[in-house]
């Protein structure tokens, strides 16, 4: 899933006027030398194997949640403290009630903005 989401980070100016820049800042994964590897092959300025660490950086704005599904909601939760958009991998949960945890995290965040995703722009107006 790293590779597939690492291309598309780096493809999307080519396909979508984005209203930022994309900074590959930093990739994470539980093999300390894996993950190492997987940045220097995929474009990734960082790598750490706390993905606490990921959702603690002051720097990065956008997480792109693609670990396995059941850490999903999880993964989501800690980054809904509004200072970070994130996107997710589907399946978004495991179940009804996870997803509308999710979905109900999000619209108490006042300060979530998702207008860098393409996907969270084209469904807007299904609201």
């Amino acid at each position: 899933m790293g590779r597939a989401h690492s291309n598309a980070w780096r493809q999307a100016p080519r396909f979508f006027d984005l209203p930022a820049d994309i900074r590959m800042a930093a990739i994470c994964g539980r093999d300390r030398a894996g993950t190492v590897r997987a940045a220097n092959r995929l474009g990734w300025e960082g790598a750490v194997t706390d993905w606490k660490a990921i959702m603690a950086d002051p720097m990065i704005d956008i997480v792109d949640i693609c670990t396995p599904n059941d850490s999903h909601a999880e993964v989501g939760d800690c980054g809904r403290g509004c200072r970070q958009s994130d996107t997710c991998e589907k399946p978004l949960a495991r179940g009804v009630a996870e997803a509308r945890r999710m979905a109900d995290a999000v619209k108490t965040c006042a300060g979530c903005e998702h207008g860098l995703s393409p996907i969270t722009g084209a469904c807007r107006p299904l609201h």
